[in-house]
């Protein structure tokens, strides 16, 4: 029976982590469909000057200088339909309070980046990198040297 007893509670734990996590993404998914819609939401919720890579970066000025996206000549995002599109997208979670937003051409020739972070109970963009053409994947070498 005392055996039990430690595996009792390492089951509920794993289920109160697991309903956490659903109420983050919950509370994200909410966050995230409103600042596809409203624009006026949305510039309330990036942090400007926003860090990032502009569209088509050439690497010597990514590599020597930081990027700031400002309010003035903003262009607000709109919702993406990933379903009837050469893109796909995926939340990299890591932790309750930050969020990325990884999108990429199936072909994984180009991508984008956003960061999301909560502060004091809101959700605000504070990274973006626009699409840029991303390196290719290095290669690897089955010939064992040869």
């Amino acid at each position: 029976m005392r055996r039990l007893i430690p595996l009792f509670i390492l089951v509920l734990l794993s289920f109160a982590s697991c309903e956490k996590e659903d109420e983050v993404m919950k509370d994200f998914q909410a966050f995230y469909e409103t600042f596809h819609q409203d624009t006026v939401f949305q510039l309330e919720h990036i942090i400007f000057p926003l860090e990032g890579i502009p569209a088509g970066a050439d690497s010597m000025i990514v590599n020597n200088e930081k990027y700031f996206w400002k309010k003035e000549g903003w262009v607000c995002h709109k919702p993406f339909n990933f379903e009837n599109s050469e893109f796909s997208h995926q939340f990299i979670r890591y932790s309750d309070d930050l969020i990325a937003e990884r999108i990429e051409h199936n072909t994984g020739s180009y991508g984008m980046l956003r960061r999301f972070a909560k502060y004091d109970d809101d959700w605000y963009l504070i990274y973006y990198a626009a699409s840029n053409r991303l390196k290719p994947k290095p290669k690897i070498n089955i010939e064992g040297g040869f």
